[in-house]
């Protein structure tokens, strides 16, 4: 029985109580997932923090707090980045417009990299209805890298 007992509790999930993030939840590939309160948008998006069973560290935790700040910043160069990818795949329609496409733009789910590693790398996705794709935009620190438009 204690056998049994132990391997169940390896499949269960592990929570954490966060001091920035609030709960948490460890997956057991690496990252624990969090749904804070955005400032910016005042709404909860999925947050992917790259981090060990221990959690998330202050690094990580300052980081989502920069992208916070610089989000005004940030979402005139996602715009920029987008726009530029759906013409490059035809999917930018004559009747589109920037101010259209900020309308249609959801933020769903930022993913940092583990902070204390230092590449600088990490992503947001967004749903962009009037395109019908999942905009994620891969960033080294602030510059955009890659776009990738998926179904």
């Amino acid at each position: 029985m204690g056998m049994i007992k132990r391997i169940l509790q390896s499949f269960r999930p592990i929570y954490m109580e966060d001091p920035f993030f609030g709960r948490i939840e460890f997956e057991k590939v690496g990252f624990w997932v969090a749904s804070p309160l955005f400032k910016p948008l005042g709404t909860r998006v999925e947050v992917l923090i790259g981090a060990d069973e221990n959690g998330p560290v202050e690094a990580d935790r300052e980081f989502y707090r920069e992208i916070e700040r610089r989000y005004e910043t940030l979402f005139e160069v996602i715009l920029d980045a987008i726009i530029k990818e759906a013409k490059e795949e035809a999917l930018w329609k004559p009747e589109f417009s920037r101010e259209s496409l900020r309308k249609d733009l959801r933020l769903d789910t930022i993913n940092i990299n583990p902070q204390d590693q230092g590449d600088g790398r990490w992503d947001i996705t967004c749903w962009v209805s009037s395109i019908r794709r999942m905009a994620t935009l891969l960033f080294r620190n602030w510059t955009i890298e890659d776009v990738l438009l998926e179904c």
